[in-house]
C-alpha cells in the first residue's frame, strides 16, 4: 500500500488550464494530498479546483496581497488530515492514512523570499522540533539552499542565509531525502536554484525506508513540482514463529527492551511471552528490516557522493561520514543474521 503527497509553487493556481493540469497530475501520480504554494489568488477559487481535481477537503493560509499563501487539499477516502497549527509560512498537520501505513506529521512550507521574515520560519520549525517524537516530514518551497552547488548562475551564493538554513535543519534533526529528476527546482533570469525540499527526521526514515522523491518537469511555473511517494513496508499475513536474532545484540536499545519486558514477571513462561511480543514490535518499529535500511542508506550515500563530486560541501561530508557508520553497522547486523 502507498500514498503520494504533491507540493508545487505555482502562481495563478486558478488560471486557465491549471485546474485541469492539476487533475491530470493527481490521476497520473495517484496523489492523495496536494499542497499549492504561493497561489497568488484568493481561496475563493478553491472550490473550483476541488471540483475539478476530485478532492473533498482543504485548509488554507490566505495570501497577503499577492505574496505567500498555502493551500492543502486531500481526499477523505484514503485517510484523515488533522490541522495542528498554521502560520503565514507553513501548515503543520497530522496525516493518518487508512490501511497499514503509519501516521506521520507533515509540515507544508512556503518560506518567505524576505530574509528577515524567513528567520521567523527557522525559529518556528525549531519550536516544532523541540516536542517531536514521531515521524516528521517537512516539504515545500523554502526559498533557501543548503550549499553553493544548489545555485547556478548569477552572483555568488548567499552564505549567511545558507548557513542559517543549514543550522536550522541541524537543530531540528532534519535531513534531505534523495531525489530523482532535475537537480534544480527553480529557474529564472538565467539563474537555477534548488530551493524546494523534502526533509525528514530519523524516525521518518525508519518508518518509511522506501520513501522516494521525484522532481517533476516544470509546467506553467518557474518551480518544479515535488512528488513524495510513501510505501508501507512489505508484510505477510501468515504468522511466523518467533526467532531471536543475534543482530539485535548490536543495537544500543536492546538491553532496555530486555530489562523492561522481564522485570515484571517472576515466572519463565509469562516473562518469555512478554519478551517475544515486545521484541516482535520492537524489531519492526525500532530495529527495522535490514535489507530496506541498507538499500535506503546506500541510496542516500550515492546521492551525497554525486553532489560532493561537484564541489566541497562540509556539512555533506559530515553527513556522509555518519551514514557510512550506519551502513557499516548494518553490514555487521546482516552478517550476524545470515549466520
Amino acid at each position: 500500500m502507498s500514498y503520494n503527497i504533491f507540493s508545487w509553487n505555482i502562481r495563478g493556481a486558478a488560471a486557465k488550464g491549471v485546474p485541469l493540469l492539476l487533475k491530470d497530475i493527481v490521476l497520473r501520480h495517484n496523489v492523495s494530498c496536494l499542497a499549492i504554494l504561493e497561489p497568488r489568488v484568493s481561496a475563493a477559487k478553491i472550490p473550483l479546483i476541488l471540483k475539478t481535481v476530485g478532492f473533498d477537503d482543504f485548509f488554507v493560509v490566505e495570501v497577503e496581497g499577492f505574496s505567500g499563501g498555502i493551500w492543502v487539499m486531500w481526499q477523505k477516502n484514503w485517510g484523515s488530515v488533522e490541522i495542528i497549527s498554521s502560520h503565514r509560512q507553513f501548515i503543520h498537520t497530522r496525516i493518518t492514512p487508512k490501511g497499514n501505513l503509519p501516521s506521520l506529521l507533515v509540515t507544508f512550507v512556503y518560506g518567505s523570499p524576505n530574509y528577515s521574515i524567513r528567520e521567523i520560519l527557522w525559529r518556528e520549525l525549531r519550536c516544532l522540533a523541540s516536542t517531536m517524537q514521531t515521524p516528521w516530514m517537512v516539504l515545500g518551497d523554502f526559498n533557501a539552499y543548503l550549499s553553493s552547488s544548489d545555485k547556478l548562475g548569477g552572483g555568488p551564493a548567499n552564505t549567511v542565509a545558507m548557513n542559517k538554513f543549514r543550522s536550522c535543519l541541524d537543530d531540528c534533526s532534519l535531513s534531505e531525502f534523495g531525489f530523482k529528476g532535475p537537480p534544480f527546482t527553480w529557474e529564472g533570469r538565467g539563474i537555477k536554484e534548488r530551493i524546494d525540499w523534502v526533509l525528514g527526521n530519523d524516525s521518518c526514515f525508519t518508518s518509511f525506508p522506501e520513501a522516494s522523491v521525484l522532481h517533476l518537469p516544470r509546467l506553467k511555473s518557474d518551480h518544479n513540482p515535488l512528488l513524495l511517494q510513501l510505501r508501507a513496508p512489505a508484510s505477510c499475513n501468515t504468522q511466523r514463529p518467533f526467532r531471536f536474532l543475534a543482530a539485535w545484540l548490536t543495537h544500543e536499545d536492546f538491553p532496555r527492551l530486555v530489562s523492561e519486558t522481564w522485570q515484571n514477571h517472576e515466572e519463565w513462561v509469562p516473562a518469555s511471552n512478554s519478551f517475544q511480543d515486545a521484541a516482535t514490535i520492537w524489531n519492526t518499529q525500532v530495529f527495522g528490516e535490514i535489507g530496506r535500511k541498507k538499500r535506503h542508506l546506500m541510496s542516500r550515500l550515492e546521492g551525497i557522493n554525486n553532489r560532493l563530486r561537484m564541489s566541497h560541501i562540509p556539512y555533506l561530508e559530515k553527513l556522509q561520514k555518519r551514514l557510512w557508520g550506519d551502513y557499516q553497522r548494518i553490514l555487521v547486523q546482516e552478517e550476524l543474521l545470515w549466520r
